[in-house]
C-alpha cells in the first residue's frame, strides 16, 4: 500500500522531469544500442509513471476524479494482419485511420500497465513525440497514440492532489480500520 504518498508523488515527478528534458533532446544515436536503451528508458519511465498513478488512485491518495480525468488520445482500426509475436505494433494497425477521443487516466493507466504493445516513437524532425500503446486485452479493436508532453503536462497538473477528507472505521469482524468514504 501507498501509505505515505509523498514518495510515490516524487518520484511520478522525478520521471516527468526527466522525460521533458528527453523530449527537448534531438534523438541522434549512432548505433542501434545506443536508440535501443534511450526508447527502452522512455519506455520504463512512462510505465513507472502510469503503475504509481494507478496505485495512488486504488489508495485513495487522489480525489475521485483524478481517475476521471480525460486525455486526448488517437485511435486506430485493426487491419485484418494476424498479429504474431514478433511483428511491429504499425503491422496490425491503420496508421491512416486516426480518430481523436478522449480517454479516462485509470483506462489509460491499464493500458500502458498491461500493454501489448507499447512504442514511443519520433518525429521527422528527430524529436520523440507520441507513444503508441494498446492492451493486451484491446490489441484485437485498436491501438492508440497519446503526445507524451500532453501526458506529462496532465500528470504534472494532478500528482499533487491531495483528498480533502477522509471517514475510517474500525471492524470488528475484520480487525481493521476500513476507509468508509473519501
Amino acid at each position: 500500500m501507498a501509505f505515505e504518498s509523498r514518495f510515490w508523488r516524487a518520484e511520478i515527478k522525478r520521471d516527468i522531469s526527466f522525460l521533458e528534458r528527453k523530449l527537448s533532446n534531438k534523438i541522434n544515436f549512432a548505433d542501434d544500442v545506443d536508440l535501443d536503451k534511450f526508447f527502452s528508458t522512455v519506455e520504463i519511465k512512462l510505465f513507472t509513471i502510469a503503475y504509481a498513478l494507478r496505485k495512488l488512485m486504488e489508495t485513495g491518495k487522489f480525489p475521485d476524479r483524478v481517475s476521471a480525468v480525460k486525455l486526448n488520445v488517437s485511435q486506430y482500426n485493426r487491419n485484418q494482419k494476424r498479429i504474431r509475436s514478433w511483428g511491429s505494433f504499425d503491422d496490425y494497425y491503420d496508421l491512416s485511420s486516426q480518430k481523436k477521443i478522449k480517454m479516462e487516466l485509470r483506462f489509460l493507466c491499464n493500458q500502458f500497465i498491461h500493454a501489448r504493445f507499447f512504442q514511443p516513437v519520433g518525429n521527422s524532425n528527430g524529436f520523440m513525440r507520441v507513444v503508441y500503446f494498446v492492451s493486451d486485452h484491446d490489441q484485437q479493436k485498436c491501438v492508440y497514440s497519446i503526445t507524451i508532453k500532453s501526458l506529462l503536462a496532465k500528470t504534472r497538473t494532478i500528482v499533487d492532489l491531495y483528498p480533502k477528507k477522509m471517514n475510517v472505521v474500525y471492524s470488528e469482524s475484520e480487525g481493521r480500520d476500513i476507509v468508509t468514504s473519501i
